[in-house]
């Protein structure tokens, strides 16, 4: 479904990506480790279209991002990607519900559907009772959760997570990465997702090691890990 070939990039003068080949397939969860500075958050934003590569390709269901324009690769975004970041980056000035709500008012979802998908996943991921709040009152791990909510809300064929559990213990990083294997895995979504947690990677359906800037090793993870 995803799929980057030969794909190398520069900032100013330093290598960063030298020719790395990786392929997503639809519903698979692919974590990218390796140590900082390997290019593993560079590939991820070659491979959601948020850089343009200087070398090789990034292919979407067959289609070369390159070869879309800058407002198509924006509409490739908002309709079938989701993003995580490791900071929350919740709007700050909206609510949460109106932070998850935004995939969907963008994509101009009817309001009465909007409500429904917002609600259930209030519900599920135990932010009802905060829906009504600013992300400034509320804690780190439930922002983050509001943001998985955020990138799944609209049911993307890939979400791209750097580093989702980065800035959070290691109690709510385990509870933000379950609900995101649970939710990606219901509408079979596939994940990319950059960390530098072992035990995350090994959660994942298969992992994707860099190491300066060059792929270092693609295999499955333990059997029984893609239960999540």
């Amino acid at each position: 479904m995803l799929v980057g070939k030969d794909v190398s990039h520069s900032f100013q003068t330093t290598r960063v990506l030298n020719g790395v080949s990786a392929s997503i397939a639809a519903g698979e969860a692919v974590a990218l480790v390796g140590p900082s500075g390997s290019g593993k958050t560079t590939l991820l934003y070659c491979l959601a279209g948020l850089i343009q590569p200087e070398g090789g390709t990034v292919a979407f269901q067959g289609r070369s991002l390159a070869g879309m324009g800058d407002d198509e690769r924006s509409e490739l975004r908002r309709t079938s990607f989701g993003f995580i970041f490791q900071s929350s980056e919740l709007v700050p000035e909206l609510t949460i519900a109106e932070n998850i709500s935004l995939p969907l008012e963008l994509l101009k979802v009817p309001r009465g559907e909007r409500q429904e998908r917002v609600g259930n996943l209030l519900d599920r991921l135990g932010l009802a009772e905060l829906a009504d709040r600013r992300p400034a009152r509320v804690s780190g791990g439930q922002a983050q959760r509001a943001a998985v909510a955020r990138a799944v809300v609209h049911r993307p064929a890939v979400v791209f997570a750097d580093e989702p559990t980065g800035a959070l213990d290691s109690a709510n990083g385990a509870v933000v990465i379950d609900l995101l294997w649970e939710l990606a895995r219901e509408q079979n979504s596939a994940v990319v997702l950059v960390t530098h947690d072992h035990s995350l990677a090994r959660s994942a359906d298969r992992a994707i090691a860099l190491r300066d800037g060059a792929l270092h090793g693609s295999e499955p993870v333990a059997p029984g890990s893609a239960e999540k």
